[in-house]
């Protein structure tokens, strides 16, 4: 808001108040107004906005329609729902004038429409314009297109709210199956379209996750939650077009079993989700009806005619409740697959924790070999969101105590399954963390006596994190490589502070001609830390690759998310991951002692971008990712990363025991507070304040036992 307020100001001045670049500005104000909840400024910046287009550009100028549709949303989030349900009819008759009836934006239009009805008390109406989007959807561009899945996943919405979960989990799992399938053919959208879609996909799987656990279908809502997490990753992978194909060992991305998903496929289509399932009927007789009307609209394009399949649709969709009422099934698909994540955990005394927030409820399902432990917090996705950020910037502070926020997540997160896992005997903790959880290190949680990094190791599960385990390590029985590449940047870039620490830190992993390191291997200092020196390294035939620079990550973009290396050029993880130059396959460990997974969190994003960032280099190939979810003291990470590779490679522990034990001993470091020194993390980092920690106890504890120097390292990957 404060910079977006500054360009105003500086605009105005320049160009004018009524320039095009003036009002650009006051929309995307009025949208941050939005999206922190302040609806009634939002809406009132909106209209003002509206006016002027109109005023410059006439009533019916594109610009103007835009407008009123995000004037009609915050008129709907602010209270004023017959409000809102008049401005979407205004941006439909709008957006039909413009673009034509058929045309994807009115499709849209329609779409909001139905759900403004529904919402403002109009049900049955709004039901069925929402049904008539629908069939014009699947009639124009066939049931997996984008807009059929967005008017599916409403439906699907508003049925859950009405409690009517058959028809709920029918229409979510239509909406799931089809945005599975159609994420390639986004760009071709239009970028208002692809917002519109991307914006929903996130709701649509923690709603239908959410019907699964309340319908006490925990097999399939585990399913659903490995779809998701596919999604995610497909999504930061699709701006960077397509990976290397797989070579004669390992994996490219997307082609280790399950798909990158939990151990879980795929949906191929739409059977997966419904095969076997009380909805498998329904389904079939609305694919049967879907797939006439879609032949229909081609003969139409043809100029032959329709027939009846609008109205053969629409009473496929009128028998829905009956079919799945009638509806039974176990999913066997899903329970098989879950069997085999169970399978895959014997032996290893881990257990896996899936940790899902949802609009209302936390909930929390443990799996080991012997089964499957669900319980729930009633905690609101909002007050989740609220708490991390919140923790995560105390963590980051090492004047303020963190103790209490992390007691309450601790409470949230592992207090509900704490005697479970006891029972279960669990010796490391995998998290499967969801939303903005994915920001904070689960190590600092607090228990009242303890950190949790004081109780387990742990470790954090990604897509690929199975099809690791299923692998094996590639280093000999006792954990140590045979060699390691170290590479490090010490000066100060452009945007980027010098990192004194690195040299140090190489010269302990590799060793130096003054003397051994912990591992033999190549070290690498600013300008002879390049791209080659890289690319030679991944090709050395190492088991490990240790990094220790600044890493700027883009939730969004492979292509922005990029590694200073130390000639001071930036090397972009889409070019890591297309490039034959940097093959990741046969790596033990890939260690990033440098980056800061948390740039979303200052966007109030959903944290997908710190599992994306590690799945990716897992699906190239690496056995493990050591990563970091916030920017460390540069000292302090010298210091954990030499004990690190000392438990790993000389005493033999695993990596995520190795991590743990590096941490205990700076928690229990007693000397004095060390000098602060410069951070590792990003150029982004300057942005942060996300959350206040005002009124947070100040910090009294000894040495390095505060979270900041220890707790923001994690394992991704194979653990062991």
């Amino acid at each position: 808001m404060d910079l977006y307020s500054r360009v105003l100001e500086v605009r105005v001045r320049k160009l004018g108040p009524g320039h095009p670049d003036v009002l650009t500005v006051r929309n995307n104000i009025a949208a941050v107004h939005h999206r922190l909840g302040r609806f009634a400024e939002a809406r009132d910046g909106f209209l003002k906005l509206l006016l002027e287009i109109r005023r410059t550009e006439g009533p019916d100028s594109p610009a103007a329609a835009a407008v009123l549709g995000n004037l009609a949303a915050a008129t709907g989030d602010a209270g004023d729902l017959a409000g809102a349900r008049e401005l979407m009819e205004r941006v439909l008759e709008s957006q039909e004038r413009l673009t034509g009836r058929d045309s994807p934006k009115a499709v849209l239009g329609r779409i909001n429409k139905g759900q403004a009805m529904w919402l403002a008390g109009e049900r049955r109406e709004g039901e069925y314009v929402l049904r008539g989007a629908l069939e014009t959807a699947v009639r124009l561009w066939g049931a997996d297109h984008q807009l059929a899945a967005l008017a599916a996943s409403v439906i699907g919405k508003l049925a859950s709210l009405e409690g009517r979960r058959g028809e709920a989990i029918f229409f979510l799992k239509l909406s799931v199956a089809a945005a599975q399938r159609t994420r390639g053919t986004l760009a071709e959208a239009g970028e208002g379209l692809e917002r519109s879609f991307m914006s929903t996909v996130d709701i649509r799987y923690h709603i239908l996750f959410d019907e699964l656990m309340k319908a006490g279908r925990r097999e399939e809502a585990l399913e659903v939650l490995g779809l998701l997490k596919e999604d995610e990753i497909r999504g930061l992978e699709s701006a960077a077009g397509p990976a290397r194909e797989p070579g004669p060992t390992g994996t490219a991305a997307g082609d280790a079993a399950g798909g990158g998903a939990p151990g879980l496929e795929p949906a191929e289509g739409g059977g997966s989700l419904f095969a076997g399932t009380p909805e498998e009927a329904a389904w079939r007789a609305f694919e049967g009806a879907a797939s006439a009307l879609a032949a229909s609209g081609a003969e139409e394009e043809e100029g032959a005619a329709s027939g009846g399949a609008g109205d053969a649709f629409q009473a496929a969709l009128t028998r829905l409740p009956e079919l799945l009422s009638a509806g039974t099934g176990t999913a066997p698909a899903a329970a098989g697959k879950l069997r085999a994540v169970r399978e895959r955990l014997a032996g290893t005394g881990a257990a896996l924790v899936y940790a899902v927030s949802v609009e209302e409820t936390l909930y929390l399902v443990m799996v080991t070999p012997d089964g499957l432990v669900t319980r729930e917090t009633a905690a609101p996705r909002r007050v989740v969101f609220r708490l991390a950020m919140e923790f995560r910037e105390l963590v980051r502070d090492r004047g303020r105590d963190p103790r209490p926020a992390g007691k309450r997540l601790y409470d949230m997160v592992v207090g509900p399954v704490a005697g479970d896992l006891e029972k279960a005997g669990a010796r490391t903790v995998m998290l499967s963390l969801d939303g903005a959880l994915r920001y904070v290190p689960a190590a600092a949680f607090w228990d009242g006596e303890g950190w949790l990094a004081e109780r387990y190791p742990t470790a954090i599960f990604s897509g690929s994190t199975l099809d690791r385990m299923r692998d094996g390590g590639t280093g000999d029985k006792a954990g140590r490589p045979a060699t390691a590449e170290a590479m490090g940047v010490t000066r100060a870039w452009p945007g980027f502070p010098e990192l004194p620490g690195v040299a140090r830190e190489i010269r302990a992993i590799v060793g130096s001609p003054d003397g051994p390191g912990i591992i033999s291997g190549n070290g690498f200092l600013d300008a002879d830390f390049d791209r080659g020196t890289f690319a030679g390294g991944l090709a050395s035939g190492a088991q490990v690759v240790h990094v220790a620079s600044h890493f700027a990550l883009d939730s969004e973009s492979l292509e922005r998310t990029s590694l200073l290396l130390g000639d001071g050029t930036r090397l972009s993880l889409a070019e890591m991951r297309s490039s034959p130059d940097f093959d990741f396959r046969g790596l033990d460990l890939l260690a990033l002692s440098a980056c800061d997974t948390g740039s979303g969190a200052r966007k109030g994003e959903d944290g997908r971008e710190v599992e994306s960032l590690g799945e990716v280099f897992l699906r190239e190939g690496a056995q493990a990712v050591l990563a970091t979810l916030l920017p460390v003291d540069d000292a302090s990470a010298t210091d954990l990363m030499r004990e690190f590779y000392r438990l790993r490679y000389v005493e033999g522990m695993d990596k995520a025991g190795a991590l743990r034990g590096a941490q205990l001993a700076m928690i229990r470091d007693g000397a004095g507070v060390p000098e602060p020194s410069p951070e590792r993390g990003t150029l982004l980092s300057v942005l942060d304040g996300t959350a206040s920690a005002d009124g947070a106890p100040p910090w009294n504890g000894r040495g390095r036992s505060h979270p900041c120097f220890w707790a923001p390292f994690v394992v991704m990957g194979d653990w062991r």
